[in-house]
């Protein structure tokens, strides 16, 4: 039974035993040493503890419904259907491809798909010219309608982020492409910053991923992403397609994008359920992390001995606890144990406590008084 639960069954209890031991005296049933204005005294607030255990549990949020628990997919959540009305072809999409040292890349094939919410619809093939340019004319501009722009190098697929036209209907999209190596050495991580969210229904989780590669070569080699257990509702942001997302043999999601030399910032969110109210997070690095930080919003209690606290920062307005660890090797175990607050936590705990002490003081009184001199035997 959850603790929330157990501190609201308490407080009716103790209530409802402390209205009941008034009324015992007050019927002359039992307790007769106690006098008449302690017993009504009793009886009131018996019923003040037991209502406001009442109330207190009619405020809590109803337990979710059983049924298994969603698991983390690839597929896009919430997505509106397409919309069927015709809708404006007048898009353009145009940009240069260049190398990582920053030449032109003549002869380029460069592809556009056009996404209907979330149904593949259409591709065209382009190839660039001698100053490593394309364009694309002619596209739909609906507000269901999403771009991924990709070029072909070196046997891999170098892809733009996501881009939908209907607010700005001339987009310029510059691609990068490199020659590539599968050597995991070259990589690591500047920064693995994780923002929890304390939400109705779980958490919110925001990652942020500075990854740094060595040399001139991107690296294709699959960068495995950090994800907590329980994960649902991913959703690429900045540096991933979904396209080129998978898990791969021992179930982490892994990107197969290249990962271009120097920094690339990488972003993604996804969901989790509301964890019990004390729980263990673990986090294991999978590639060199110079800078772990774990970002907390909303009511709950870190306890992070491996970590360092670093005061609070704002994120979008909201403050989060940080807490920060630096110089990771793969597979270093980072454990965090949470405490999370109920709607009402301290309150509830302190009527309780409350109602129990009153209810045994009141109880206990008369017997007090038979003991002293001149008590009733």
């Amino acid at each position: 039974m959850p603790a929330d639960t157990v501190l609201l069954v308490s407080m009716v209890a103790a209530g409802a035993a402390l209205a009941l031991a008034g009324l015992a005296r007050l019927t002359s049933v039992a307790l007769r040493a106690m006098p008449f204005w302690l017993a009504a005294l009793s009886v009131g607030a018996g019923a003040a503890v037991a209502t406001a255990g009442l109330v207190a549990s009619a405020g809590q949020p109803a337990p979710a419904p059983a049924g298994p628990t969603p698991g983390l997919t690839l597929e896009p959540a919430g997505t509106p259907p397409p919309d069927p009305t015709p809708q404006p072809a007048d898009g353009r999409i145009a940009g240069t491809v260049r190398t990582a040292q920053g030449t032109p890349a003549a002869g380029t094939a460069v592809t556009l798909t056009r996404f209907e919410a979330t149904t593949e619809a259409e591709r065209r093939e382009t190839t660039t010219a001698d100053d490593g340019r394309y364009t694309f004319e002619g596209l739909p501009t609906g507000p269901t309608d999403a771009y991924v722009v990709s070029a072909a190098y070196e046997q891999a697929t170098f892809p733009s982020d996501v881009l939908v036209l209907d607010a700005e209907r001339d987009r310029t999209v510059d691609l990068t492409v490199a020659a590539v190596t599968t050597d995991d050495s070259v990589v690591r991580v500047e920064l693995d910053s994780t923002l929890l969210t304390v939400v109705p229904a779980g958490l919110d989780v925001l990652q942020i991923l500075n990854v740094l590669v060595d040399g001139e070569a991107a690296f294709t080699g699959g960068l495995r992403l950090p994800i907590l257990e329980g994960a649902s509702g991913f959703e690429p942001r900045r540096g991933l397609s979904r396209q080129l997302l998978r898990f791969d043999d021992q179930d982490r999601l892994t990107s197969d994008a290249p990962v271009l030399p120097g920094r690339t910032e990488i972003v993604y969110g996804y969901t989790l359920p509301r964890p019990a109210e004390r729980s263990t997070i673990v986090r294991q690095p999978d590639h060199p992390t110079d800078r772990l930080e774990l970002l907390w919003a909303g009511d709950v209690t870190v306890d992070a001995p491996s970590l360092e606290a670093a005061g609070e920062v704002s994120v979008g307005g909201v403050n989060a606890k940080r807490y920060t660890g630096r110089d990771l090797e793969p597979g270093e175990r980072v454990e965090v144990a949470l405490t999370f607050e109920g709607p009402a936590g301290w309150p509830r705990t302190a009527l309780v406590v409350g109602g129990v002490v009153v209810a045994l003081a009141l109880l206990l009184f008369p017997l007090v008084r038979r003991r002293q001199p001149g008590g009733t035997a």
